[in-house]
């Protein structure tokens, strides 16, 4: 035998049941490339316990796909999807759907389903639109085991074909850069003070106050200050926005603030990104795309920091226009 006898027989048979398609195939390759003596159904179960096992252990070969039922804003919504991705990096993908759409048989499509609100499914796992560190590392260990666990086998793929407005896209993107803006600001030593000069000096807010404090109490909320980078990144999705922009402030003086990781973070420069109600899908999706350079891509996230206004008008530009691309293909 390939194999040394042991008490692996039981857990052979486990794999077997929860791995029908990858057996049949390991069954027809040894019968094609082994000798006979070596081709029996105990040889089939060891050898695909093997490569299950081996399977398990590669995320590049061994992926898994989630929907995440939320009626949370896009731009939280995806900064959570990022979150689990940084945590998971054997996702191959993460489906977001209104919890309002759910349906049952949406399990059969995806290893698990995830919601960010109590639902009446014992089988949906519940997470937290702003997890906090401890969360985040009981997810991993879900998903990890979600990916362990995996039956492989044919799946039924959803197919969707959605239509986009290119035109569209393209007047968002250069309505969303005219109004970008770059500026150096004398701001007040602490934090708490400096976002209402920050929102002071953004036009298209009927309500600065109001806006504030909002972006304040979800600051303390869910801390987005990026780790080891003297960035902090506001954002929000309000009534009292009339024009969506993204802003970039240089603080005078530098403020301590709380960071993603729920450490103290020195701030000397600050992102605002401010969404109207009733934007339009191409604006909200043009900034969700902003969202996700600022938190996954590293080469983007030192521009950011670092960058002139000019610098980065054009990184928004690229970033646009791999967006459209992206959509067209």
């Amino acid at each position: 035998m390939i194999f040394e006898e042991s008490n692996s027989t039981s857990i052979a048979h486990q794999t077997l049941h929860s791995n029908e398609y990858l057996h049949r195939v390991v069954s027809l390759l040894v019968k094609e490339i082994f000798p006979a003596y070596l081709q029996s159904e105990r040889e089939y179960e060891l050898i695909t316990l093997h490569f299950a096992s081996s399977l398990r252990r590669s995320p590049d070969i061994y992926p898994i796909s989630l929907l995440l039922l939320t009626d949370e804003r896009p731009l939280a919504t995806e900064l959570l999807v990022t979150r689990i991705k940084t945590i998971a990096p054997f996702i191959e993908t993460i489906q977001v759907k209104a919890s309002s759409q759910y349906d049952a048989k949406d399990k059969e499509y995806y290893d698990s389903v995830l919601s960010t609100k109590v639902l009446r499914d014992d089988d949906i796992k519940m997470i937290s639109i702003y997890p906090d560190a401890k969360e985040l590392l009981t997810l991993q260990e879900y998903l990890q085991n979600v990916q362990a666990h995996r039956e492989v086998r044919v799946r039924e793929q959803i197919i969707r074909t959605p239509q986009y407005d290119f035109q569209k896209y393209l007047l968002a993107s250069q309505m969303l850069l005219s109004r970008f803006v770059y500026q150096h600001i004398d701001n007040p030593k602490s934090f708490v003070e400096t976002v209402p000069t920050l929102i002071d000096n953004i036009e298209g807010i009927t309500d600065k106050n109001y806006l504030s404090q909002k972006l304040l109490q979800r600051f303390k909320t869910s801390p987005m200050a990026i780790p080891e980078t003297n960035l902090a990144l506001l954002h929000t999705y309000s009534s009292k926005v009339t024009k969506s922009c993204f802003v970039i402030f240089d603080l005078e003086n530098p403020v301590p603030a709380m960071s993603m990781n729920h450490q103290e973070e020195e701030i000397s420069r600050v992102l605002v990104m401010l969404t109207r109600l009733n934007e339009s899908d191409e604006v909200r999706d043009l900034m969700t795309a902003i969202s996700q350079s600022i938190i996954e891509n590293h080469l983007y996230t030192e521009i950011y920091k670092t960058g002139n206004k000019d610098i980065i008008y054009q990184l928004l530009n690229q970033i646009f226009t791999e967006k459209i691309k992206k959509l067209e293909n």
